[in-house]
């Protein structure tokens, strides 16, 4: 048999470069590796800009509520919205999300999470089967995390070879965006957003104005020398052989003395301090520098942790984990939660905010 199709081939190479584009010329055979580099660039360099010039987390929506669902027990309700990944990767959940707690406990993988958390030192058990856990019941905390997904879609014929199987005849056409909603046992990583809300407090701890007798104006080298003790441990890990940064309990630590400054001087003294952070701190807890990833979980985002109190129903084996009370409470909290509002919001507050 014949073919009236040449096969198809693709060019092989090196893996996509996010900091180079296809310099066409006049006469050049595009391949398939061209169209997959100029959109490599093209979308690292959004999210380089998203990531470095904006942050990330929730831009809108994707509240999350617990609701009753009659017979099938508490549900927790995400509502529609978007948000930026750690990455910087859009995430957006067109439509909103429930699911029912009792039916996510059912699943093994979850029974064996929420045994862990309640058996910290027991072996694995997957799912808890007979004997029951040695705690039946208690209260365990989950976080709901948010993480940027993809999946290809629209298959179309493509040429090829005779005699293929019927799977290799078509091939998906495009590459949607997508996401996932999940429960998990341990919080994504957000170091930066940690650091962040550490370096505000450490400022409002360490910087005293003073109206009256104010001390000699300084200069930005001095104030920035009376900054540097506060991360003088991280220096020190940095270079250690090997560093531990782990080991390290917190971002900035106190000052020895407060820095005194007038109130006349303090914009410029929150100018350098803003210096520092942008030149000095942020490079050390950033997800991503530039397009190399330094941490795991930049396409996931926390929404929230969820806890809740659980017993062990049902005997062993047939049992299984349930969510308990009278009526069943559901905690949400989400007092770490990066958010990120819009600049419009922001120009608003600057020009009507508190003080």
């Amino acid at each position: 048999m014949g073919c009236c199709n040449e096969p198809a081939s693709l060019l092989t190479g090196t893996a996509p470069d996010p900091t180079q584009h296809v310099n066409y010329a006049r006469g050049m055979v595009l391949g398939v590796d061209d169209f997959v580099q100029e959109f490599t660039y093209l979308d690292g360099r959004d999210r380089w800009q998203a990531r470095d010039a904006l942050g990330y987390g929730t831009l809108s929506g994707l509240r999350v509520m617990a609701e009753v669902d009659g017979a099938d027990g508490p549900r927790l309700h995400v509502r529609a919205g978007s948000a930026l990944t750690p990455s910087g990767r859009h995430v957006c959940v067109p439509a909103d999300q429930c699911a029912v707690i009792n039916r996510w406990l059912a699943k093994p993988d979850n029974a064996a999470i929420v045994t862990r958390l309640l058996n910290p030192g027991s072996p694995p058990m997957s799912p808890p089967v007979s004997p029951p856990p040695p705690d039946t019941e208690g209260t365990v905390s989950l976080y709901l995390t948010l993480c940027w997904a993809d999946c290809k879609t629209r298959p179309v014929p493509i040429p090829g070879e005779p005699c293929r199987s019927e799977d290799e005849l078509m091939a998906p056409s495009r590459i949607a965006d997508d996401f996932r909603l999940e429960l998990r046992e341990f919080p994504p990583l957000q170091t930066e957003e940690d650091a962040l809300r550490d370096f505000v407090r450490w400022l409002r701890a360490n910087i005293q104005v003073v109206d009256t007798s104010p001390p000699p104006a300084g200069d930005d080298t001095a104030w920035i020398e009376a900054m540097r003790p506060g991360i003088q441990p991280w220096l020190d890990v940095e270079w250690a052989s090997p560093p531990s940064f782990e080991s390290m309990g917190d971002y900035l630590f106190d000052l020895p003395a407060p820095i005194v400054v007038g109130n006349g001087d303090l914009c410029a003294l929150l100018r350098v301090a803003l210096r520092f952070w942008v030149t000095e701190l942020r490079p050390m807890w950033m997800a991503m520098h530039c397009h190399r990833v330094e941490q795991r979980d930049v396409d996931c985002l926390l929404l929230a942790r969820i806890s809740f109190d659980v017993q062990w129903i049902g005997g062993s084996p047939a049992g299984a984990w349930q969510i308990v009370g009278s009526p069943p409470s559901i905690l949400i909290d989400e007092t770490t939660r990066p958010v990120l509002a819009q600049l419009r919001l922001l120009q608003e507050w600057a020009l009507c905010g508190w003080r």
